[in-house]
């Protein structure tokens, strides 16, 4: 694939050009400004940023009830929709760092939340389960959760919601794909 190059020659005169204007961020005066300098917010830093304080939140609440990181609610939360997924395939939905799941999986296993059980199809593959006293930590979350989420339908309406949702889930599509295309360039 050629690169595309925001210059005065690719952008010509029209307005579909100006969305590959670089962009120049004013010289800010970084004692008086916030930071970052809002000149320097685009959405999907508000997005990283949103993730952070949602994190923030819910390792706040949640944390404390059984001591449990923010991954290891997830994989509590998914195994209750999702039994026997294996942890390859939470770490390929999820993108997130094979290692740092296999860690949170042998807490969970410790902790006497999660057993696992050979897969069927692959002796190497290890299915995951939630045990009783992981369905009863799982509802307990799930009550936090529901409270902080009857919040945010405070704050923002389920139509913007919506929406979000649908852009997230299609810029999530994206990276993915760009990802894996540049993962399969490194390999040739």
């Amino acid at each position: 694939m050629k690169n595309r190059t925001a210059n005065h020659q690719t952008r010509g005169s029209d307005l579909k050009g100006e969305r590959l204007r670089p962009r120049i961020a004013p010289v800010v005066d970084v004692a008086t400004e916030p930071c970052p300098a809002p000149t320097y917010h685009n959405a999907l830093w508000e997005v990283e940023i949103l993730c952070s304080l949602m994190r923030r939140l819910y390792q706040s609440h949640l944390q404390p009830l059984h001591g449990l990181s923010n991954l290891e609610w997830h994989v509590l939360d998914a195994l209750q929709y999702t039994p026997g997924t294996t942890a390859v395939e939470f770490a390929q939905s999820w993108a997130c760092d094979k290692m740092a799941l296999s860690r949170a999986v042998q807490h969970l296993k410790q902790a006497g939340l999660v057993h696992t059980v050979p897969a069927t199809d692959d002796r190497r593959k290890v299915a995951l389960y939630l045990t009783r006293h992981g369905v009863a930590t799982a509802r307990s979350h799930l009550q936090v959760v529901d409270r902080l989420i009857n919040n945010l339908f405070d704050t923002v309406a389920p139509e913007e919601l919506s929406t979000l949702s649908q852009t997230v889930r299609r810029l999530t599509e994206h990276f993915r794909r760009v990802t894996s295309s540049t993962n399969s360039g490194e390999s040739d």
